[in-house]
């Protein structure tokens, strides 16, 4: 999938490396969804909760 930015990645990589309770509370919230929204849902809920842009929504991810 790609994130907001375009950048290809690695969706379920990518849950691997989020927060736990953040992850379930999406979960939570959402149940059963897409891929693209759940994690754009998480990546904002990581935002708000951290203040930081949550590494796979970058240009250019780290990982």
């Amino acid at each position: 999938m790609k994130n907001a930015l375009g950048t290809e990645i690695d969706f379920n990589k990518a849950v691997e490396h989020m927060d736990e309770e953040l992850r379930e509370q999406v979960q939570n919230r959402l149940g059963p969804c897409s891929d693209e929204e759940f994690f754009f849902t998480y990546a904002t809920l990581h935002y708000e909760t951290y203040g930081e842009v949550f590494e796979f929504a970058k240009k250019f991810p780290a990982i």
